[in-house]
């Protein structure tokens, strides 16, 4: 089970999630980084 730290995180950045998108895929990014 990931933590809920990793869960928040943007794989593109790896900062906490700013503004975050759910992409079509279920993927979540930042806004910027989308």
């Amino acid at each position: 089970m990931e933590t809920l730290e990793s869960e928040l995180t943007c794989p593109i950045c790896l900062e906490l999630f700013e503004d975050p998108l759910l992409l079509p895929c279920a993927h979540s990014l930042c806004f910027n980084c989308a």
